[in-house]
């Protein structure tokens, strides 16, 4: 039987089919969700119900379901193919195939990631080469159907290729399909609930189909409050995935249960937070502004970043507030942080902009890496990477020193070991120059800030040359203790 659990965000449908699954007395219990949902929804199960239904109800993403029924059939032992493992491969097929291309022999070689995607991208929709090469036939289009010719012979020269040594994780699915198909035990009598999607692959629905066959129950819960494909607005394409869900229900002999709607509004207990919902959800052009709350509808994202500005800054002047106070929040981080920075200096709001940052961005780490980068590799000590890591704003080398360092390294474009590990003897002035006392005295210098650098370096070599992983830990942390950053 399927189910499907309707309604808009916050209206409690997945506390609804949480519920369902804690009820169930089905001998398996199986919960589908995103890949990123799988430990939420494991913590929410053992907080709202307990331990024994936290472990009673299995929780998959999609990629999960297939690793769990290959370690219960077989199937998954293999060498898994990765991305630089792709890239070879397709290479290899590209040069396989070259001399009977036509329209691609010229940019081929430049290709290599392009075709990457339209492989991944066939194989997430189920479509095969010999499904191209039929579809190509059937085309009246000479250039078009010359094209999907050619992609066909290079995926599925890249596919014979893939298959002599290597299983592809974007094939798990696929094979995932063919398993279940010769193992209908695997959703026999068991209770099936799918969470937190909008849409399904074709290598999805696939997987579903056989849930469908053999489960006792699915339930689905999805984002929209009815079932009209006719309309289109926001929900549109969640209402095709009911739709194609209900028809793939029925081509599997399985009935359909009537939706279960849910319309009451947890997400907000403020009625003025409600309102507002309610009335854009609706495309309503304007809105009453309640108590404390305050709808600007702007027409670009500039004119919002400028308004936020604006009013935070009469909060601040007219009403008593603090900067401190107040909290800018938006769902397109990556958007709007700009412009906020820029409407807040304009504006002159101090700020603290809560950035996601690489671990290779801070000193700490850029520090470390560079000295990694100097000792080993086929280019060690490059003048560049030392410069780099004592760059980094934390060692107890002042700007003078670095200048001074750097102007004598760049003066005789000193690299590698020899240059850095042996006495500095060069005019530090350059080509042609007398050494006077003053030169020397600058050259003592410039020795006495090499060796600052080079002798904790040193050791570093010789502690990481053929370490462990602890002892590469060990000599980082003494690496640190040299360079005073302890």
């Amino acid at each position: 039987m399927l189910e499907l659990i309707l309604g808009r965000a916050g209206t409690g449908k997945t506390t609804l089919l949480r519920k369902r699954l804690a009820e169930s007395t089905a001998p398996k219990t199986i919960l589908i969700v995103p890949e990123q949902y799988t430990f939420e929804s494991e913590r929410a199960l053992l907080m709202e119900y307990g331990a024994e239904t936290a472990n009673r109800v299995q929780v998959y993403s999609f990629t999960r379901l297939a690793q769990a029924a290959f370690l219960q059939y077989g199937g998954g032992a293999g060498k898994r193919l990765t991305d630089g493992g792709r890239r070879i491969l397709m290479t290899l097929a590209l040069e396989n195939c070259a001399d009977q291309l036509t329209l691609f022999e010229k940019s081929a070689d430049r290709m290599t990631d392009v075709l990457l995607n339209t492989v991944g991208e066939m194989k997430i929709c189920g479509i095969e080469p010999d499904m191209l090469t039929k579809t190509a036939e059937a085309v009246t289009e000479d250039s078009l159907s010359r094209k999907l010719k050619e992609i066909a012979l290079i995926y599925g020269t890249y596919e014979a290729l893939v298959a002599q040594t290597y299983l592809d994780p974007l094939d798990d699915l696929t094979r995932l399909d063919d398993l279940l198909a010769d193992h209908p035990d695997f959703f026999r009598n068991a209770y099936v609930a799918v969470d937190a999607f909008d849409g399904f692959t074709v290598q999805e629905y696939r997987v579903l189909r056989h849930a469908l066959r053999h489960a006792e129950k699915v339930s689905v819960s999805l984002c929209c409050d009815d079932l009209d494909t006719s309309r289109k607005d926001l929900f549109s394409t969640v209402r095709r995935t009911a739709s194609r869900l209900m028809r793939l229900a029925k081509e599997s002999g399985t009935g359909v249960l009537s939706p279960v709607y849910c319309k009451t509004p947890y997400r907000f207990q403020n009625d003025a937070l409600r309102a507002v919902e309610s009335t854009y959800a609706g495309h309503v052009q304007q809105a009453d502004t309640a108590e404390n709350m305050c709808v600007f509808r702007a027409t670009s994202p500039y004119e919002e970043a400028d308004f936020t500005a604006a009013k935070i800054r009469s909060l601040v002047l007219h009403e008593g507030y603090r900067y401190r106070d107040i909290s800018v929040i938006c769902r397109d981080g990556e958007r709007y942080t700009r412009l906020f920075a820029a409407a807040l200096r304009r504006w002159e709001i101090p700020a603290f902009l809560s950035e996601a940052r690489t671990v290779d961005a801070e000193p700490l780490m850029r520090f470390v890496l560079s000295a990694f980068q100097i000792v080993s590799g086929s280019r060690k000590w490059r003048s560049e990477d030392v410069l780099a890591m004592l760059k980094t704003g934390i060692t107890s080398f002042t700007a003078e020193e670095l200048a001074q360092l750097e102007n004598y390294v760049y003066t005789w474009k000193l690299n590698g070991a020899s240059a850095w590990c042996s006495p500095f003897t060069k005019h530090p002035d350059g080509f042609g120059k007398p050494m006077d006392d003053t030169a020397a005295e600058t050259l003592r210098t410039l020795n006495a800030l090499r060796e600052r650098v080079t002798a904790p370096l040193i050791k570093f070599s010789e502690r990481t040359a053929h370490a462990s992983g602890e002892q590469i830990s060990e000599a980082v942390y003494k690496l640190l203790i040299d360079f005073d950053l302890e």
